[in-house]
């Protein structure tokens, strides 16, 4: 496998790669910006979620996306 030195999604599995984070002492945590792009003539609604990949662990997720919600104007 090859190791991933930027951030990059993959389609096929719907899965967003942040590459190696190392945990912070701020207590807002680490911080990322991504831009999404409607390439579309129409605007679209977009719902952002982040989910675990395995739903049996209890654990507390480590992730949050803001805003949860999103409309994008065409172009």
């Amino acid at each position: 496998m090859k190791e991933v030195k930027s951030n990059v999604f993959f389609v096929e599995e719907r899965v967003f790669n942040f590459g190696t984070l190392v945990p912070s002492k701020e207590p807002q945590g680490i911080v990322e910006r991504i831009k999404i792009e409607n390439t579309n003539k129409i605007p679209c609604n977009v719902k952002f979620v982040v989910s675990k990949k395995a739903q049996n662990v209890i654990e507390q997720f480590a992730f949050d996306v803001e805003p949860k919600e999103a409309r994008i104007p065409p172009h």
